[in-house]
């Protein structure tokens, strides 16, 4: 009998570790952005990778700005994504003191990357 209820007990604490074990719900996580101008006109573009993979992709800040960029990138990464394109559509960049702000928010946000856990889990 006792071997029966240690079983049972050994069974009941690994579905609480499953349970509790937190996987990410997200694919991919931007290592840095960058500043580029295609054409004279000034944009961003990401370094992303996927979790748990070493590939870097790049793409336009622009283009990663789909409806399922929540799904897709770690929740903070979607809303640097979300507020970057948001201001290359919304500012006029060729303006100095719009391009100011554009410059000071890809600057915050380039901090905030390189603060982040995974950036440094990445740099190693």
């Amino acid at each position: 009998m006792s071997s029966l209820s240690n079983r049972l007990l050994d069974y009941i604490k690994g579905f609480i570790d499953i349970v509790n074990t937190e996987t990410p719900r997200y694919s991919f996580i931007i290592k840095k952005i960058d500043i580029i101008y295609p054409n004279g006109q000034m944009l961003s573009q990401a370094t992303y990778l996927p979790v748990g993979c070493h590939r870097e992709y790049i793409g336009r800040i622009s283009e990663l700005n789909t409806k399922n960029v929540c799904y897709k990138f770690k929740p903070e990464h979607a809303r640097i994504i979300v507020g970057i394109n948001t201001l290359e559509h919304c500012l006029d960049l060729t303006q100095k003191d719009h391009a100011e702000i554009y410059l000071n928010f890809i600057s915050t946000c380039s901090s905030t990357l390189q603060n982040s856990s995974e950036y440094n889990d990445h740099k190693k």
